[in-house]
């Protein structure tokens, strides 16, 4: 899998005429994870986020931070509980 998001972003930088040096290229590729609990409570949260009521709201912050705690380098698990207190905002 890694290998295909790989070519998906070479793919895209070539045709958006970007240079990509190796360091650059990683960090595109950082923010994902490869714990699959980690992915598994990231989309339980998305699910839950995506109901939008205060109850699922909560509930999707318990699954980003559950993520989190199993992977304090998954930056969507973070954009997820940043979403999810930005909804609460309202």
């Amino acid at each position: 899998m890694a290998d295909l998001q790989e070519e998906i972003v070479q793919d895209i930088s070539e045709k958006l005429k970007l240079r990509l040096n190796p360091s650059q290229t990683q960090n595109v590729r950082r923010s994902k994870t490869e714990n699959w609990e980690a992915y598994s409570l990231y989309l339980q949260g998305r699910y839950a986020w995506n109901k939008f009521t205060n109850e699922s709201i909560r509930k999707s912050i318990d699954y980003f931070q559950q993520a989190i705690d199993i992977d304090p380098t998954y930056a969507q698990a973070y954009a997820g509980l940043a979403d999810a207190y930005h909804e609460l905002s309202y």
